[in-house]
Formats: C-alpha cells, sequence, structure tokens
C-alpha cells in the first residue's frame, strides 16, 4: 500500500509539473539563440533574433504533444525536446528532411 501512494504522488508530481508547449517553445528558442545574454552590440541583436526566429519556427513547424506525465515536440517525427519537472530538454535528433 505504501508502495502504491509513492507511486501515485510521484504520478500527480510529474502530472503538475509537466511543461506546457509555450515552455518548449521558449526552451527551443534560447538554444537556438545560444548564450547572447552578456553580449553586446550586433552579436546581441542576431542572439535575441535567432530566438525570435526559433519561437515562430517552432509555433508554426513542431507538433506538441501531452502525454499526462511528460511533453515533447516534434519535427517531421523526430523528437527535439522533452519536458518534465517543469524542465525542458533538447534531444539530439536531427530531421532527415
Amino acid at each position: 500500500m505504501k508502495g502504491l501512494t509513492i507511486l501515485l504522488l510521484l504520478g500527480l508530481l510529474l502530472a503538475v509539473t509537466k511543461p506546457a508547449k509555450e515552455r518548449h517553445v521558449q526552451a527551443l528558442g534560447a538554444i537556438a539563440a545560444g548564450d547572447f545574454g552578456g553580449k553586446r552590440g550586433p552579436a546581441r541583436l542576431l542572439g535575441q533574433a535567432a530566438a525570435a526566429g526559433a519561437s515562430v519556427f517552432a509555433r508554426a513547424a513542431m507538433d506538441f504533444h501531452d502525454y499526462g506525465l511528460f511533453s515533447t515536440m516534434t519535427l517531421h517525427g523526430d523528437t527535439v525536446s522533452v519536458g518534465l519537472l517543469g524542465m525542458v530538454f533538447k534531444t539530439g535528433a536531427r530531421s532527415s528532411q
């Protein structure tokens, strides 16, 4: 009975902290922009433009999947990010198209 309670609590924690689509889009935009936070001038503007472009692309071309306990974003059937416990992780998947 104690094991079942722990399993149910873990499932509830995963379900409540699962990232939404917008969180995936933000994370992929930040990855595309790279670390331009401390840069100045053109490099910082280039990073901001890359983040904005990636966000638009992610909204238009990628599919969001909600599995209850975790979420994913796919591009042409390849998983590009996995969301779990409030965090989004980029995968190493590359599209063949």
